[in-house]
């Protein structure tokens, strides 16, 4: 059985969309858990028709703590599943995903990586992110190119032993996770196929509106990849190829932020030990003044 968990706050407007995506899969034996976590609006009426109407189905729960982290892990205490769907309730899964994840899904496999299109609703805009079948699974970490959310499908009991989702996280969650589930031995396997639409609105975690909550974004990603990379050396798995991945991807990430200062983030760099002048640094700091130049005007 797959179980279903959606963290619900204030998603009256799409958490139908959601719901309903699930009832498409065409796959029979599953369970929702929508856990409502201080929602104002009218998402507990969403809710309660869905449970109505889905009585053996769907189950509702309540968890006052704020965030999506405390919702997620309300809803695995009470899971059932083998195997566990995290849906986030403005996204929605695509027809097909959890059959052919499961049939990939052979012994020794605790998570599948799924690709996902990514739908920015402000520009009217949509971009695949596709995963990287073959890659070295640090080296996709690494990258943010490890699936997200929505698109994954996670063994139960493999969660469960690495307590779930850090409840202490704003922002980076799910590659924290996928660290923990990888340090404890998980077995991992790729979905090349597209498995969900995953919608990015104006101040959303990905994009928030503040600076404070920018540079927390900023931190975590910073953070968790250098405990990755503290990690790798410690168990001998540390090479040149991942260090000048390890080195782009951070560049690129605090380079391209909104209001970003380029003697900062080179500041970061050395005080990590890191270069900024491979080719990838290189060229996203030629896009950086371009964007500066570009703004004066």
């Amino acid at each position: 059985m797959i179980s279903v968990i959606i963290p619900c706050y204030n998603c009256e407007r799409f958490l139908e969309r959601a719901i309903e995506s699930v009832m498409r899969q065409g796959y029979s034996d599953w369970e929702m858990i929508l856990v409502n976590n201080n929602s104002v609006d009218n998402t507990q009426d969403v809710i309660d028709r869905y449970v109505e109407k889905y009585t053996n189905k769907i189950v509702s729960l309540f968890e006052e703590r704020k965030g999506a982290c405390y919702a997620r892990n309300t809803g695995l205490r009470e899971a059932k599943g083998t195997w566990v769907q995290f849906l986030d309730a403005d996204d929605e899964l695509l027809g097909g995903k959890w059959e052919r994840q499961i049939q990939l899904a052979s012994a020794g496999i605790n998570v599948v990586i799924g690709a996902f299109t990514r739908v920015y609703v402000a520009l009217d805009k949509e971009e695949d992110f596709f995963t990287p079948t073959g890659t070295n699974i640090w080296k996709a970490i690494l990258r943010s190119n490890a699936g997200i959310t929505s698109a994954n499908l996670y063994k139960r009991q493999a969660l469960i032993e690495v307590d779930g989702w850090d409840v202490n996280l704003t922002s980076s969650q799910e590659y924290d996770l996928l660290f923990r589930l990888l340090k404890s031995g998980a077995g991992i396997v790729y979905d090349t196929k597209l498995g969900a639409r995953i919608y990015e609105e104006s101040g959303s975690v990905s994009r928030p509106r503040t600076k404070d909550g920018m540079e927390r974004i900023i931190a975590n990603y910073v953070n968790l990849r250098v405990k990755i990379a503290s990690y790798l050396h410690e168990k001998n798995l540390w090479d040149e190829e991942l260090k000048n991945v390890y080195a782009a991807s951070l560049y690129e990430m605090m380079i391209n932020q909104k209001g970003a200062n380029i003697q900062r983030v080179h500041a970061v760099m050395h005080q990590l030990g890191l270069k900024t002048s491979g080719s990838p640094q290189l060229f996203q700091r030629a896009k950086y003044y371009v964007k500066k130049l570009v703004r004066k005007q």
